[in-house]
């Protein structure tokens, strides 16, 4: 994502050859998690999710600052809870890799915007898998790195149990949200009463980090798993807000009944379910 968002858009006067799908395709997998090209592959889209209407709000005016100085602009809807953002070259009504410039610069700046307001950082105890656990999340989820790692001093030794000069944190981000995993030792383990839940835009990204957190791990009922480290996960669609938060109750039990059946959630199973009648 970096590497494109360091460039600088150019405006489109015309007469430019779009983008060959296959370097679509190849942008569009530098980009966090979330976009995705239209059906007609001519337009970049990603939607963001909230909890409140004050936040998107203000997005929509940091992201129309950053298109006035790019000079290139996006489509944007927003509702209570919702930004929705568009892009295309409306000179060729399709795309051009200032699309993608401008939607890495947009992804960088919901990263930088919320990175100074997280003040709860969820702590992994492991116990002596740190880094190879964090080499293994960081390498299945987008706008992740290592952010920092400390080592046990000679106290730290003497209290944990730990050898002197081991590793005993390592601090790093998962879709830009902060973490540490720390090297406690045997004494506790992860258990499923604590669990980590990832939205899904589409149910190809549901697929693809199913099958990679489930590596050498265990598969529960209704989205749940646990890694090969014993760490417990939710892989949920987006969707399911407003397949549940419905006052239609026959709608909430159909799918309550639809997903208590499953494994790994199924996106259209769910709709299909909501829709019967």
């Amino acid at each position: 994502m970096e590497e494109l968002a360091n460039k600088t858009c150019i405006p489109c006067k015309g007469g430019v050859p779009p983008l060959p799908v296959p370097e679509r395709k190849a942008l569009l997998a530098k980009l966090a998690q979330g976009w995705e090209l239209t059906h007609d592959q001519n337009h970049l889209f990603k939607s963001f999710k909230f909890n409140e209407f004050k936040t998107p709000m203000r997005y929509v005016i940091e992201i129309g600052r950053l298109a006035e100085e790019q000079g290139h602009h996006p489509e944007l809807t927003v509702g209570w809870g919702h930004l929705e953002v568009e892009l295309w070259t409306h000179k060729i009504s399709s795309l051009v890799e200032s699309d993608f410039i401008l939607a890495a610069k947009i992804d960088r700046l919901m990263q930088e915007s919320k990175s100074p307001m997280q003040k709860i950082t969820p702590c992994l105890w492991f116990d002596n898998q740190a880094e190879e656990a964090v080499e293994f999340y960081t390498s299945i989820f987008k706008n992740s790195k290592v952010t920092g790692l400390t080592r046990y001093g000679e106290a730290g030794a003497e209290v944990s149990g730990r050898p002197r000069g081991s590793v005993a944190t390592v601090s790093f981000q998962l879709e830009g949200q902060d973490f540490v995993a720390l090297n406690g030792g045997p004494v506790f383990t992860f258990s499923p009463a604590l669990s980590l839940m990832v939205n899904c835009q589409t149910q190809k990204e549901i697929d693809t980090i199913w099958q990679r957190l489930s590596e050498g791990g265990k598969t529960e009922q209704c989205g749940w798993l646990r890694d090969k480290y014993g760490v417990s996960w939710q892989i949920v669609p987006t969707i399911m807000d407003e397949l549940f938060q419905t006052k239609d109750y026959p709608q909430s039990e159909r799918v309550w009944k639809a997903m208590i059946k499953m494994v790994k959630l199924d996106i259209e199973t769910l709709k299909r379910a909501s829709m019967e009648k």
